[in-house]
């Protein structure tokens, strides 16, 4: 299945005046002044469209991250820095595979995703919700300003839940690198786990893997001109990122269940489940009189039909990702040049194109989607056709619907893989300055494009499923009704 979508194209356009300029963010919270109080340096905001810049006070929580911490943590994602802060639930990112729509983003005060507003430099990210930070260059961050209480309702409704502003540097006079590379090397010795897993009959993680293999290297270079009044500042990134499968951690390699006894609230173990669409082939006819659970083929093949039981499950587990793998490129300018103290002109683009695929288990005929086998189907046996019918329309020219649960996992069988693409453009510009003593205006617009592709590979159609369970024999070849037309 292949999905193209253009999430976006669109442009905004804000008008600001302020007035003095407003003092730094802190990182603990500061009690602001009381309403009502004059001052000769009152700051008279006409529209809230930014964070203030630093040295502001706040009558709300502000957390500011530095650029110094962000290095000391050596993070290479943003979102990383962001979920150890206390007021953000961690969300989509690199490590969810199942269902990812390829983004990072970030939840203030586990409200959703879309509940916060994403700032660059004081500017909309995006002029979308649950933007993804993947789209921010974590090599140029000088510091994240976090807003998470009330005052966040001067930026609109798009703000419930707080404000991130992401400050970029776009003054750089010089060359700044970054090469980082990294692996993750799991010892798995939690002997519980490892027992769980042979108890259920599975193949537990390898003792010692290495995997995850991250490469990033990033570079910007940036000059100033006419005598300093001006400043062009570009970067360039390039992210290799290696997938983790689940099978290589021993408390992944197989799905745990809880074991409840008494209390069905409280679970007193852990043992491994699994998937009853399970490699053998699992039926339940939908007819009066059929054993609980249905039948299950034996594990030898032989097409004989057994009642089913949670010994048959298939280990689901082992072929997730736990990490997504991916490839990413960056790039960026930011220019700006004071025409006048009163005209300062400034710009800039932001580009991203990035690759990941997520990876689950090989697709299945699920159970709850009605198929239909005809009785006298050439490839079942006597026993399996009686089971499936009843013994008065076996071998007859019937149809009977059955629940059917079987995963094709032998060659040329695969994992399902959702390739997800995004192509992402930011211009901004526009013009600010200072036009009489504590008068200040800022003149922008922003365009931007999100293009999103997605490819879901090695699916099962259960239409098509469903017209291959219609078999005649043909000649004495067994032979697809579809295919006779």
């Amino acid at each position: 299945m292949r999905r193209t979508t253009r999430l976006l194209a669109s442009a905004a356009v804000t008008a600001l005046v302020l007035g003095n300029a407003l003092p730094a963010l802190a990182q603990t919270t500061t009690d602001g002044q009381v309403a009502g109080e004059a001052t000769g340096d009152e700051t008279i905001t006409v529209t809230g469209s930014r964070i203030a810049q630093p040295g502001a006070k706040s009558n709300s929580p502000i957390t500011t991250v530095g650029a110094e911490e962000i290095r000391l943590q050596g993070a290479t994602n943003v979102e990383n820095v962001l979920n150890r802060l206390p007021q953000i639930t961690p969300d989509a990112n690199e490590n969810v595979s199942n269902g990812s729509d390829g983004t990072a983003r970030v939840n203030l005060r586990n409200l959703g995703s879309n509940r916060n507003l994403v700032l660059v430099n004081g500017q909309r990210l995006l002029p979308i919700q649950a933007t993804d930070l993947n789209f921010i260059p974590g090599f140029m961050v000088e510091r994240v300003d976090v807003m998470s209480g009330g005052a966040s309702a001067v930026y609109g409704s798009d703000a419930v839940s707080g404000v991130i502003n992401f400050v970029l540097r776009d003054n750089l006079n010089g060359v700044k690198t970054d090469v980082q590379y990294g692996f993750s090397a799991h010892h798995n010795n939690n002997d519980a786990y490892r027992a769980r897993v042979r108890a259920a009959g599975f193949t537990p993680a390898l003792s010692t893997p290495v995997d995850g293999q991250r490469f990033d290297a990033n570079i910007a270079m940036g000059a100033n001109f006419a005598e300093d009044r001006g400043n062009v500042t570009a970067y360039f990134g390039y992210r290799d990122v290696r997938p983790i499968l689940q099978y290589n951690r021993d408390v992944s390699a197989c799905a745990l269940d809880p074991v409840f006894s008494g209390d069905p609230e409280a679970a007193t173990a852990l043992t491994c489940g699994g998937s009853s669409n399970n490699q053998y082939g699992r039926f339940v006819p939908l007819r009066a009189g059929i054993a609980p659970g249905g039948y299950n083929n034996t594990v030898d093949g032989n097409k004989t039909w057994v009642q089913y039981n949670p010994s048959f499950r298939y280990n689901y587990a082992p072929l997730n990702y736990f990490q997504r793998n991916g490839t990413r490129f960056t790039a960026g300018a930011f220019a700006k040049y004071e025409v006048t103290p009163a005209a300062q002109l400034y710009g800039s683009f932001m580009f991203m194109d990035d690759r990941t695929n997520s990876q689950v288990a090989p697709s299945a005929l699920f159970q709850g989607y009605p198929y239909s086998i005809n009785c006298n189907n050439p490839l079942m046996s006597a026993q399996q056709a009686t089971l499936l019918c009843g013994a008065a329309a076996a071998g007859t020219n019937v149809n009977q619907d059955v629940y059917i649960g079987y995963r094709p996992v032998a060659a040329p069988a695969q994992p399902r893989r959702d390739d997800l693409r995004h192509t992402d453009y930011r211009v901004t510009g526009g013009v600010r300055g200072e036009i009489a003593k504590g008068i200040r205006y800022d003149l922008n617009a922003l365009f931007s494009t999100v293009i999103f592709n997605e490819t879901y590979r090695n699916d099962i159609d259960p239409a098509r499923a469903n017209r291959a369970l219609k078999v005649d024999l043909v000649n004495g070849v067994p032979t697809c009704r579809s295919v006779m037309g």
